[in-house]
């Protein structure tokens, strides 16, 4: 899970954001409690102005100061 994790935000980096949500998805079907790849997934649709998916993943994200600084960032 975490080789797909980087790998997701590698291809995000490199301009490939359809599969880099592929990778970042197939990250966190793996292990649903996984929360950097739930992470990553929500900067990549906030960054892709889709504010409501980006919420989504966040929001399944344990309770943490990341989490936190996220959704105020999203406010």
């Amino acid at each position: 899970r975490s080789v797909l994790n980087d790998y997701g935000t590698a291809l995000y980096k490199s301009g490939k954001v359809s599969e880099a949500k592929t990778k970042l998805l197939y990250a966190y079907n793996i292990d649903p409690y996984f929360d950097d790849a739930k992470f990553n997934l929500a900067a990549i649709f906030y960054f892709n102005n889709q504010r409501d998916s980006a919420l989504y993943y966040i929001n399944s994200c344990r309770k943490s100061e990341k989490k936190e600084d996220f959704l105020k960032e999203l406010k």
